[in-house]
């Protein structure tokens, strides 16, 4: 018999039931193994559902492959969990078994360079890549520079004509944005000819100039199979680059790690909606003046806001470096016959985000770099005489917001009679809010903006999961001028996260530094790109396995993008020679080592003499590039020249010199190279 006993109140209730103990251990054990079954049912349907929507074979396995050679490589796919899966290729194999969530993996090798080879993967299914090669894999990545197609670089119709490599291979990765770290990814594996060439990449230009230079300079070179995979995305900061987890170890990108986690969290939410969520940030942040005025209201009190004539981004008008959130106010005065009348208020293209109220009313809000504003006015919100346009702008990034479009661009048209319009450009009333960091809830649309943090790493890096490869070219750093003291860390911080994930160690990461660019001035200091030149420098000799190849001498004045992309590839083919295969070789040009005070000058001395110092175009070894300075700290131009391997940098303005830089300009004019041909990297000592 069992009593079970109910408390109710202040009474006790006794039950007694006619069963066994023994009955009741056996119903109990019965329901643990039904549950238990029911579970595991439901694990087995969960996963069978999540590897329905993924192929056998990830797509980076494809016919016209290229498979690292002397490792274990990893090749993995997805089928139903315990499903046997057996990989082969010239006579050697490797089994696994898929995992609860479908994931398999095998590793196959070691290969020595070679092929073509069949790879089969059997198991539930087989699959058949054919022409597979053995050789060195790869991956140039960055923005626009190294994403620039080969048919815009010089000389780019002939280079192609002549590019058929069937030994070299290539893959373009499909641009792709995401909020959370994505498995698949899309692209072709193509022998390398004139029509790959020209048809891969991005935008119709090609494949990546400077990652085909450099891949057929390693070919030449060694004669080992190359595999080349273009994964760029012009205009894009290295945050963008980092995953979230490796992002959040810089104590300063903290803040906005937390809110790319919290905006991918609530764009997980049912029902959510990112337009709704927007209006409701931007209603939510509307200022109030000292007297209490809300700022988008037309009665607003604007006589201490700034001016600047529209249109133009943030830049144009001071906002140098800046983001966050900024308000615009413009008075139209609009004549009778406008009175109550429908409109529509063309804004053309601005950065990033916005939300517009016409008259204290709201028309409209859009998120988006590239979308036409164009937004309804309703019949009723216009009168003759004044009117106020405001426009609250949010922009999350450095470059800064403002229009984008030109002056044709902004105007108020009739709906009823479109040729009455009224031109908006002109001056503008304008004030800084406060900036994106401080807007810790500001909302943000991961998959509409390239610079959104970790968005590209998920869409793009993480989908090639622990792919084999030899290393990494790196062209990036431009976006990140306005930060960049922080790209010294932020580009530590994406070498190791991209380590960690590969399967392939501490592999060589070639970094290009960046190269000269606008016009030529006769000031000491200019320009913004020396602090992340020197950033790429500081760690090229402070990380293991990196090369670094200067592109100081081979820009244009007027060209962001030079077109001469064969040295690039050149030179990173030099470091990727010493850094990757260990060979014997000069590969960088001087880099600063140390500097001694002798009176009134200071010797300098540098590695990488590649034979000895030359001063280029000077016969009488003078110098060029150098600025000098007291304890005073203010640089004047220095006299140079090369005294044995060193450098003797004096000024006769400068009597106890303490500092000396090198090369410290936008576009510097400077002749300090080694006898292999290489520039000297710039440099500072302070």
């Amino acid at each position: 018999m069992i009593d079970i006993w109910l408390k109710i109140g202040d009474d006790v209730l006794t039950i007694r039931l006619p069963i066994a103990k023994e009955q009741i251990m056996r119903y109990l054990r019965m329901i643990t193994v039904i549950c238990f079954l029911v579970f595991s049912a439901m694990t087995i349907a969960t996963a069978q559902e999540q590897t329905s929507n993924k192929p056998f074979v990830h797509p980076l396995f494809q016919d016209n492959m290229v498979i690292q050679r002397n490792m274990r490589v990893p090749v993995w796919g997805w089928a139903a969990p315990g499903s046997k899966i057996k990989v082969e290729m010239n006579g050697k194999s490797a089994v696994a078994t898929a995992g609860s969530d479908g994931r398999w993996e095998a590793r196959i090798g070691k290969f020595s360079a070679g092929g073509p080879y069949t790879l089969t993967i059997s198991g539930p299914q087989t699959v058949t890549l054919k022409n597979v090669l053995v050789g060195d894999v790869w991956i140039c990545s960055g923005q626009s520079n190294m994403e620039m197609g080969i048919t815009q670089a010089k000389d780019g119709k002939q280079e192609i004509a002549s590019g058929n490599y069937p030994q070299i291979r290539l893959f373009t990765i499909e641009k792709k944005l995401s909020g959370v770290p994505e498995k698949l990814l899309s692209g072709k594996w193509q022998e390398c000819s004139s029509e790959s060439l020209a048809s891969q990449g991005y935008w119709g230009g090609g494949f990546s100039a400077v990652g085909y230079f450099f891949g057929r300079d390693l070919y030449k070179a060694l004669n080992v199979p190359i595999g080349l995979v273009q994964v760029t995305w012009g205009g894009t900061f290295a945050e963008s680059w980092i995953s979230d987890s490796c992002l959040d170890t810089i104590p300063s990108m903290h803040p906005s790690v937390e809110r790319y986690r919290r905006n991918v969290k609530e764009r997980g939410q049912p029902g959510y909606n990112f337009n709704r969520t927007l209006v409701t940030w931007f209603e939510s942040n509307v200022p109030k003046n000292a007297s209490g005025e809300n700022w988008n209201s037309p009665k607003l009190n604007d006589s201490d806001w700034k001016n600047a004539k529209m249109p133009t981004t943030w830049e144009g008008f001071g906002l140098t470096a800046k983001d966050g959130l900024a308000w615009f106010r413009k008075t139209v005065d609009l004549p009778d016959d406008w009175n109550g009348k429908e409109a529509v208020l063309h804004l053309g293209m601005v950065s990033d985000a916005d939300c517009i109220w016409v008259n204290g009313h709201r028309v409209g809000s859009t998120w988006g770099y590239f979308m036409q504003r164009d937004y309804k006015v309703s019949a009723g919100m216009l009168h003759a005489g004044k009117n106020v346009i405001t426009i609250g702008d949010l922009s999350p990034f450095i470059v800064g917001g403002g229009f984008l479009s030109g002056a044709d661009a902004l105007h108020l048209d009739r709906v009823d009679d479109p040729k009455k319009s009224i031109s908006l450009a002109g001056e503008w009333k304008y004030k800084f809010v406060k900036s994106f960091d401080e807007a810790v809830d500001a909302p943000i649309k991961i998959e509409d903006d390239p610079n959104i943090i970790c968005s590209i790493y998920n869409g793009m890096v993480a989908p090639m999961d622990r792919f084999a490869i030899k290393g990494v070219a790196w062209y990036q750093g431009e976006s990140n001028v306005a930060y960049a003291y922080r790209y010294r860390t932020l580009l530590t911080t994406l070498i190791e996260n991209w380590r960690s994930q590969f399967a392939s160690g501490e592999f060589p990461f070639l970094i290009v530094q960046l190269a000269n660019w606008q016009p030529t001035s006769d000031d000491v200091i200019d320009g913004r790109f020396t602090e992340v030149r020197n950033a790429q420098l500081q760690v090229f000799k402070s990380v293991s396995h990196t090369g670094l190849a200067s592109a100081i001498d081979i820009g244009e004045a007027d060209n962001i993008h030079p077109k001469n992309k064969q040295e690039v590839g050149r030179r990173l083919a030099l470091s990727a020679l010493a850094v990757a295969y260990k060979q014997k070789i000069e590969h960088s040009g001087p880099i600063y080592r140390s500097m001694k005070v002798e009176g009134s000058r200071i010797r300098v001395f540098f590695d990488h003499l590649g034979g000895g110092l030359v001063a280029k175009d000077s016969p009488e070894g003078k110098v060029k590039g150098f600025i000098i300075s007291g304890a005073d700290g203010k640089f004047v131009w220095a006299d140079a020249v090369i005294d044995g391997n060193s450098v003797l940098v004096s000024s006769p303005k400068v009597m106890k010199p303490t500092a000396i830089r090198y090369a410290w300009k936008m576009n510097p004019v400077c002749n300090l190279y080694n006898k292999t041909g290489l520039p000297a990297s710039p440099f500072r000592t302070d």
